[in-house]
């Protein structure tokens, strides 16, 4: 991934917090993005905190800061050098720290009003440079392998408490600042805290799944424009709203085969079809369909041989995967098939949705799912005479109504 000629597609979006609904306060997250015409580029992330009053300022005022700053260092320079990078994002973060204290002195506020995380990507064919002050991180992927750019805050700082972080405003900022590198790369994403109960699964370690769907989600956009608009729709579907703070994610794509164009998978004949999928499958209406129009997911028979509500189990026969769903042919004994389809989550991890529920039951990845094959699932015949007809007992597949999930802790803010 070495070529002069790759062009990298930056992608993302912010979405204000269930939270701030209803209130005055504005999304306190922000992002920034610079794209040379050589396919080297600059993305930030700043996520203020929910205990100053002009964090929003500080997070935009870091984010643009840093961004002029690492742009002007990729000017002066045809590749991308690890000590060179790194100490130009160092510098990227002081000239933020001092914008940001510059700003507060014009308001006559104190600096911690404006106070704010800053995380820092620059890359291009050389290389990949990035740095972070406070929680979030930035996750790069070669091939589908995704490793950390740098640590996260918790494995260098001694937090206490989730909600707690040490920003690029606080005294301390650089003992908790971390950087890394990477020469090989192809894709690239840097998330702030708000995704953290779907992106991570300890201090230490990714949820690659969740990253691998996020790259596809955004990797079927016809333009970055649409790319991002997807990305901002699946951030704010029900799943994630279970989380109430700000929620913000930039991806860098990188596309050596400039014959689609930056990003695109498929012919602009089969775009309009698959988009229509994606929507349909973030918004919160049922996520399964089949052969009926109600929400249920069902079939119709013609034989009435079996009494009323009569529970049974059914084969799974085939499974058939595309992009964005999964058609399960179901033959339950002595019955006609039927099919189900089941359509994919916008972004895998959190099991959320009733496909990603079933493959967990059976202790199946999103990589394996052909292996359902064969496997029973329980549902009931309904109905009487030539309205007889099988409905999949999802409740009882996987726990039912009153099965408990984690969700997302509601924090009072986090502290300087």
């Amino acid at each position: 991934m070495s070529s002069d000629s790759v062009e990298t597609q930056v992608v993302g979006g912010s979405v204000e917090g269930p939270k701030h609904e209803g209130t005055d306060t504005p999304c306190q997250d922000a992002w920034a993005e610079r794209q040379l015409p050589d396919g080297r580029f600059v993305v930030a992330v700043g996520d203020g905190l929910g205990s100053a009053t002009h964090s929003h300022e500080g997070s935009a005022i870091a984010t643009e800061t840093v961004v002029d700053h690492l742009e002007a260092y990729l000017e002066s320079t045809e590749t991308i050098e690890r000590r060179e990078a790194q100490d130009a994002l160092k510098a990227g973060f002081v000239a933020a720290r001092e914008a940001i204290a510059a700003a507060a002195s014009e308001r006559d506020i104190d600096t911690a009003e404006l106070a704010t995380t800053l995380l820092a990507v620059v890359g291009g064919p050389g290389g990949l440079a990035g740095a972070g002050a406070g929680d979030g991180g930035a996750v790069y992927g070669v091939e589908d392998s995704y490793q950390l750019l740098f640590p996260r805050e918790e494995s260098v700082a001694d937090l206490g408490a989730s909600y707690k972080t040490f920003p690029l405003t606080h005294d301390d900022w650089e003992q908790y600042y971390r950087s890394g590198f990477a020469d090989d790369w192809d894709r690239i994403s840097v998330v702030s805290d708000g995704v953290e109960e779907w992106c991570w699964e300890n201090t230490e370690e990714i949820n690659p799944s969740w990253f691998r769907s996020a790259f596809d989600l955004v990797g079927t956009a016809p333009d970055p424009e649409s790319a991002s608009e997807k990305l901002r729709t699946a951030l704010d579907n029900d799943n994630y709203r279970l989380s109430s703070d700000d929620k913000t994610v930039v991806m860098g794509l990188r596309e050596p085969d400039e014959t689609d164009g930056p990003g695109v998978s498929e012919t602009a004949d089969s775009q309009p079809e698959r988009d229509a999928t994606v929507a349909e499958a973030v918004k919160s209406a049922p996520e399964e369909s089949g052969s009926s129009a109600s929400g249920g997911v069902e079939a119709s028979s013609d034989e009435d041989s079996d009494p009323h509500g009569r529970q049974t189990a059914a084969s799974i026969t085939e499974v058939v995967e595309s992009m964005h769903s999964v058609t399960l042919v179901v033959e339950p004994p002595e019955r006609q098939q039927f099919e189900v389809v089941a359509r994919k989550p916008p972004i895998w991890g959190r099991k959320s949705c009733k496909l990603e529920k079933l493959l967990d039951e059976f202790g199946v990845g999103p990589d394996d799912i052909d292996s359902l094959l064969g496997r029973e699932v329980p549902c009931t015949l309904v109905g009487s005479g030539d309205t007889r007809r099988p409905v999949i007992e999802w409740e009882r597949l996987i726990g039912g109504p009153g099965t408990s999930r984690a969700h997302p802790s509601e924090s009072p803010g986090r502290s300087r």
